[in-house]
Parts: C-alpha cells; sequence; structure tokens
C-alpha cells in the first residue's frame, strides 16, 4: 500500500542525502494561550538575576500572583545593583551591554534566529564594554543563512577586553536607557513565545497520540467510538488540548462547586500550572557551550565548570539560572497549592514530575566516575547508574497528581450517580450533569493521564501505584468484575488477546499509522501494570501458581505486541527515512517506553527463576528454550536501533531536520521530543549495561578477537545507546552524567 500523509502532509527528497522529510507548515499556537503564558512570563522574568550574578539557590519570588495579566505588578531584583558589580573590586564584574548580548544570544538561541549582536556569534574581538549601534542591527535573514550552524563550526576562544577599537564611534547604554528597557522586553517576550511553543512541540505533541478518545477507558456515558475530535489532533497542527481543555474543566468544576476554592487560591492554582509549564520548557532551552558541543564518540567527560572564555560562561549562566529560576518558582508555586485539590494543580504537579530537575553546579563537578579498567564490573557499572538516577528522588510529584486526580474523580463519579449528599453545600447531581460533553470527557481523560503516568512510574521506581485496581477498572467492566485483583486486558486493548484482529503492516496511510500508534499506547501501560503485578506477588511472598500465573498473563500480553505492533514499529525502523515526522515521533517514544519495561520484566522472571520462586518445571522450560534471554536480547537490539534512527545525524553529514517545522530546540532528533526523560535514560542505559557486558564476555571468555565482527557489532550498538543518552543530555544533567559512565566503560573496552 503506497504511504500516504494526512491533509498538508507531504513527503518529499532531501537532496543528495535521499532522505524524506514531512513538509509541515508553521505550527501556530492559539492566541488566547499565548496572550495568557506571554503576559505572566514577561512578569515573571523580571525577577530572574542578571547573568553576570551567580545563581545563589534563592530565587525571587513573583510579588503579585495573577488572575488579570495586565494587572500584575513588576517584582524587582534586590541583589547587588550595576554600579556595586561595575565596581573594580568586584571579581565578577560585567557591563549591562554584556547582560544585553547574553540575553540577545539566548533568544537567538531558543527562536534560532541571528543574535542582535551578530558580531559575537561570528567569533570577531569586540569589546564587551562599548556596543556601536551599527553593531547592534539585526543581521538579515539572507545573512544567517550563509553562516555556519554554531554546532557545525569550530568556536573560537575569545579574550574579552576592557578597550573600546579606536574606530568606534560608540556610546554605553545607561542601565534606565529607553534602548535597553526595549531590548529587553523585546527579549523577554521572545523567550515567552520560544517556551511555550517548546511546551507545545513537546508535551502537547505527544499527548495528541497517549491521550485520545479513542483508546482513553473512561469515556462519560461509555461510549469509546472513534472520535473525529481525536483525529484531528493527528495532523499537521494540534492544539494545546490538556492545557486549554484543564483551564476550561476547572472552571466548569468551580461554577458547579464540584471544587470550591477561594479567590486567591484560584490565582495560585494558575500561576503554579503557568511556571510549571515553563519549568518544563527550560530545560530545551539551553543556549550554553554544552548545546553547542558537537557529538564525538569517546569524548572527554564534561566538566560544567570548564572555563569557555568569558562570553561562553556568561551565556551560560544566564541560561542556567533561567533553568534553575523556573524550577525554584515551580516547586514554591506547588508548595503552595499542595493542599488545593484542582485539576489545575493536578496538571501542574504532572507536568512537573516530568521535568528533569537540574542539578548544583557543585553537584556537576564533583559527581566523579570510575576511570578505565581492564575488565567492566557490570554490577559496579550499574550501582554507579542507579546512583545517579536516584539523584532526583521519588516520584512525588507525579504520585501527588494522581492523589488528587483519584479523590477528584471520586467526587465526579458520586455526584453523577446520585450518591453524593452533599452536606457542605458541594456540587449536586443536577448541577454536574449540567456540564457540557466536553468537560466531561476531560474528566476522564485527566484520570486517564493520572493513571497511566501512575502505573510507569510505580513499576519504574518499584513503588505501589497510588490508584489501586479497584478503582481504575475499565468503565465497560461490568459491577461484579470490578472487585476482581486484575485489570481486564481486552478491555484496554479493544481486541483479542490470542487472536489479535488489529494487525498493520508499513507502508499504510498516515491516519491508518497514527490510529495504529495511538491504539499502541494502552498496551504499554498495561505491561507496566503486569510488571507491577509481578513486583507485588513477589514481595509478599504468594504461592508458586500465582507467581507462574502473573508471568503468563504477562508472556501473553507480551506475544500479543509482537503479532501487532511489535512487527509494524519494527518496520518503521527499517523504513524511517520514508515515514512522517509526528509518527516517528510517537512510535520511538511508545516503543522505548515498552522495551524498558520488557527489561524489568525479564529482570523479574530471572530472579524467579534463579531463587526457585515459581514452578520447578516451568523454569526448567524458561532456560532450555531461552525465552526470556530472547525478550532481553530483542529489547536491547531494538532500544539501540531506536537510539540509532532517532538521534540527530553526526557532524559529519549533512544537516538535517528531522522535524520541520517543529521548535529549533527539537526538530534536529524524534529523540529530543520525549517529554518524560527519565523513561528514555533508564531505557538506553540498562540496554548499554548489557551490551558493554556481553561484548566484555567475548573476551573473558575467548568468543572472539576484538576485531570480529560479532564484538564490533555489540560495541557499535552500545555506543548508539550512549549517544542517545548524549544527546539527552543537552537537556538533562542526569542523562549527560550517565552517558560519561558509559562512554568511560566503552572506552576501557576498546583500548
Amino acid at each position: 500500500m503506497e504511504a500516504a500523509s494526512s491533509g498538508s502532509l507531504q513527503l518529499d527528497s532531501a537532496g543528495s542525502t535521499k532522505r524524506q522529510k514531512l513538509d509541515m507548515p508553521n505550527i501556530q499556537v492559539e492566541s488566547s494561550t499565548v496572550d495568557s503564558i506571554s503576559g505572566f512570563m514577561r512578569n515573571s522574568l523580571q525577577d530572574l538575576p542578571p547573568p553576570w550574578l551567580p545563581y545563589d539557590g534563592n530565587a525571587p519570588e513573583v510579588d503579585e500572583i495573577f488572575g488579570d495579566t495586565s494587572n500584575i505588578a513588576e517584582s524587582q531584583w534586590t541583589g547587588p545593583t550595576l554600579e556595586e558589580n561595575m565596581s573594580v573590586d568586584n571579581p565578577s564584574r560585567c557591563s549591562e551591554d554584556s547582560f544585553l548580548s547574553s540575553l540577545s544570544f539566548l533568544s537567538a538561541t531558543l527562536d534560532h534566529q541571528p543574535p542582535l549582536l551578530s558580531q559575537v556569534d561570528l567569533g570577531l574581538d569586540i569589546s564587551p564594554w562599548h556596543v556601536s549601534q551599527e553593531q547592534s542591527l539585526p543581521v538579515s535573514s539572507s545573512q544567517y543563512v550563509g553562516l555556519a550552524r554554531p554546532t557545525q563550526r569550530k568556536r573560537k576562544k575569545q579574550r574579552l577586553t576592557g578597550h573600546t577599537w579606536p574606530q568606534q564611534t560608540a556610546t554605553p547604554l545607561s542601565s534606565f536607557s529607553m534602548d535597553q528597557s526595549m531590548m529587553a522586553r523585546s527579549n523577554q517576550s521572545m523567550i515567552s513565545q520560544n517556551l511555550l511553543r517548546i511546551y507545545h512541540d513537546v508535551l502537547e505533541h505527544s499527548l495528541s497520540c497517549w491521550l485520545s478518545e479513542v483508546t482513553c477507558p473512561y469515556q462519560p456515558n461509555g461510549d469509546f467510538s472513534q472520535k473525529r475530535d481525536s483525529v484531528s489532533e493527528w495532523g499537521s497542527s494540534w492544539s494545546n488540548r490538556m492545557y486549554e481543555g484543564t483551564l476550561k474543566l476547572d472552571q466548569a468544576a468551580r461554577s458547579t462547586k464540584l471544587i470550591k476554592i477561594s479567590s486567591s487560591e484560584d490565582q495560585a492554582c494558575t500561576r503554579a500550572l503557568h511556571l510549571a509549564i515553563m519549568a518544563f520548557a527550560t530545560q530545551w532551552a539551553q543556549g550554553s557551550s554544552r548545546q553547542r558541543e558537537p557529538y564525538s564518540p569517546l569524548s572527554d567527560s564534561f566538566d560544567a565548570g570548564k572555563p569557555e572564555g568569558a562570553f561562553d560562561d556568561l551565556v551560560e549562566e544566564f541560561d542556567r539560572s533561567l533553568q534553575w529560576h523556573f524550577w525554584s518558582q515551580a516547586e514554591r508555586a506547588l508548595q503552595d497549592v499542595s493542599h488545593i485539590e484542582s485539576f489545575r494543580v493536578v496538571c501542574a504537579e504532572t507536568v512537573f514530575g516530568l521535568t528533569q530537575k537540574p542539578w548544583p553546579q557543585e553537584t556537576l563537578e564533583n559527581s566523579t566516575v570510575n576511570g578505565q579498567t581492564s575488565g567492566l564490573e557490570e554490577q559496579s557499572l550499574t550501582s554507579q547508574i542507579a546512583q545517579e538516577i536516584s539523584r532526583d528522588g521519588p516520584p512525588m510529584y507525579l504520585e501527588r497528581a494522581a492523589r488528587k486526580m483519584h479523590a477528584l474523580k471520586f467526587k465526579f463519579d458520586s455526584a453523577i450517580k446520585h450518591i453524593s449528599y452533599h452536606r457542605d453545600g458541594g456540587a449536586s447531581t443536577d448541577t454536574v450533569q449540567s456540564m457540557g460533553q466536553e468537560d466531561k470527557t476531560m474528566v476522564g481523560l485527566l484520570y486517564w493521564l493520572a493513571i497511566m503516568f501512575d502505573t510507569v512510574s510505580a513499576s519504574m521506581n518499584e513503588r505501589p501505584v497510588v490508584v489501586p485496581d479497584q478503582d481504575s477498572h475499565h468503565a465497560s467492566c461490568r459491577a461484579e468484575e470490578a472487585d476482581d485483583a486484575y485489570w481486564k486486558v481486552e478491555l484496554f486493548i479493544q481486541d483479542k488477546l490470542e487472536a489479535p484482529c488489529h494487525t498493520i503492516r508499513w507502508p499504510c496511510t498516515y491516519e491508518v499509522a497514527a490510529s495504529a500508534v495511538t491504539r499502541s499506547a494502552p498496551v504499554k501501560v498495561l505491561l507496566y501494570r503486569h510488571v507491577s503485578y509481578l513486583q507485588n506477588t513477589l514481595r509478599r511472598g504468594q504461592s508458586v501458581e500465582k507467581v507462574e500465573q502473573v508471568i503468563q498473563n504477562a508472556t501473553s500480553l507480551y506475544r500479543y505486541w509482537n503479532l501487532t505492533y511489535g512487527a509494524f514499529f519494527r518496520d518503521l525502523i527499517h523504513n524511517y527515512n520514508s515515514v512522517p515526522g509526528r509518527i516517528q515521533s510517537w512510535f520511538v517514544c511508545i516503543s522505548a517506553h515498552w522495551h524498558l519495561a520488557c527489561l524489568i520484566l525479564v529482570d523479574l522472571i530471572n530472579t524467579v527463576d534463579q531463587k526457585n520462586l515459581g514452578i520447578k518445571s516451568r523454569t526448567q522450560m524458561r532456560l532450555r528454550s531461552r525465552v526470556v534471554a530472547k525478550m532481553q536480547e530483542t529489547s536491547v537490539k531494538e532500544l539501540s536501533d531506536l537510539a540509532r534512527v532517532a538521534t540527530p545525524p553526526s557532524e559529519e553529514t549533512n544537516f538535517f531536520q528531522q522535524l520541520p517545522g517543529f521548535h529549533p530546540c527539537v526538530n534536529e532528533g524524534t529523540i529530543l521530543t520525549e517529554p518524560w526523560t527519565a523513561i528514555l535514560i533508564r531505557a538506553f542505559s540498562r540496554a548499554a549495561v548489557w551490551l558493554l557486558e556481553d561484548a566484555e564476555s567475548y573476551g573473558q571468555y575467548g568468543l572472539g578477537a576484538y576485531s570480529s565482527d560479532g564484538l564490533s557489532d555489540t560495541l557499535e550498538q552500545a555506543e548508539y545507546c550512549i549517544k542517545g543518552l548524549w544527546f539527552l543530555g543537552k537537556k538533562s544533567d542526569m542523562a549527560r552524567r550517565v552517558a560519561d559512565i558509559l562512554t568511560r566503560a566503552l572506552s576501557g573496552l576498546k583500548n
């Protein structure tokens, strides 16, 4: 069947590289969303310390919590004044012109546009103390097209001196000048627009696949037919559906008294949501040397304290301050609303729960990894990675979101089913029934989102789920079946487990492919739920028969995936360059999630077999058939393939945007559009450790020389996973540190 795309989605050739790409139009974010976020963003940025000030861990607060953004008072930075920083005795002094340079550079990096002070980026030795009017003019688009991209050219180290060129007729800008004020306002607006665009192109993009009426098991009135509203989100343009739907739902819930909050609490909820979105988006908004650094195999470990020139230090200080600022502000805002049950708070805690915490400078500088050794100690390597991953602590925000959403759904269902007495003057059945169908649908979608994230997070972190099975069964489950311990698999997958009817192969039409990838999302969640079942069964010390039953249920789901979506996803990998960009990004994320669940399941089954926790005959059969080993090998190989196709191309190849039309911070590789970075870190690191261990066995057991094809292929596959982690490290300190650990281990095997 000939591959086709929907609407204006077209496939074309990309020159000599013979890559095919999706020609997507510029995505327009709704003006109402821009107005609400951008207005708040402009005022919130007033709190950000100037980039010449070191971040002290105490980001200033926004003075006024906004309802109407036009009435927010501008808060002032109360740190050292410009004159104090410019004093001769202050070693961290910096001019206001350099501040404008760094702000301009960061804004340009976010928008992929030429900086206002373009000579800095071109590598000219200009004075940081004075900038001429001619230098401050923007470079035209045609001029910028001819320049090498910052990541493709070798940057020249600059010596920034304190004198001006004799031929320049420059006038220093006053800290109160109109020019500085206008430029700062322009850059603040640009930053706010770009952060919202990043949020739209990453999280809302992924949710248009993961969160659909087509697969949501909690539809009102039991209507599970495919809706055109959902299908429209699969096209070349999609809305900020979760953000806007959550705001509208909260408003409806307040009007029906489903939730009761004061005016100040209402403002605090909106503030927390906006700050969470900005903290999430600043993960990609990196203008530092790390963002521009090209990938090179076996590169030295990234040292955040390494001198990169005065101007680079300034830019890095600013983007790190920006990230730390919004992280700290969002964390404090969420603490302020931790007692409020609101759909906006649920959304805010969910978004913040996906956000990688920026690491303090001393952590980046002091974290060490073992040196190179002749042999690889797999347990030691695993322990090092586990230690780095554990730095972020437990998934408290995702768990809080699930708990609040559980309570809100409980209230909603009670009112709908006429069993709520509301002695406190709360919602009545009549008022809740008067809510619009769109709002009722959004309740189910947000509940499904909370259940999905709760399920994956609990299994991945070996923690109990927040929402038990009894309160998360499919809405079509009969009342007498709802007391059973486990989910009804066939209701969630909308298919027959042993005789699937939803089989598909590539090539196919765009809409068929989008539908298939969307339908695969619940199957992934189900496997994580089964992993949780097995974890609990082993923890409780249940009978060997019970253990084997849980293993059988999980492996049945595994076989179902291989018969349906597994073959289709392998088709997409093998024909990656002909697959439309949105399909690429969706299936990469879901496939990586699936294979991480498989690897966790494999570890659990191995524990059962090694410790004789199952039926002896079943254990011997698994060992003879190597079924578990084959599951592991398959998932590791496919994770390596995913990393190979989803990472940006190497520097020696022609630059190619895998996702044209997406924000420049994410369009180089589909791996960068994963909103839940922690999952990819765990998936790629597990695969890399297994591959490195396998490669070491070649030398230890005489399975082949170091020049053998088998060893070479294994090391190459490991490097694909490490490269994937390295690119994730552009937005995640954790990913970069894990990549460094694995790089040193790989180097030890190659040397």
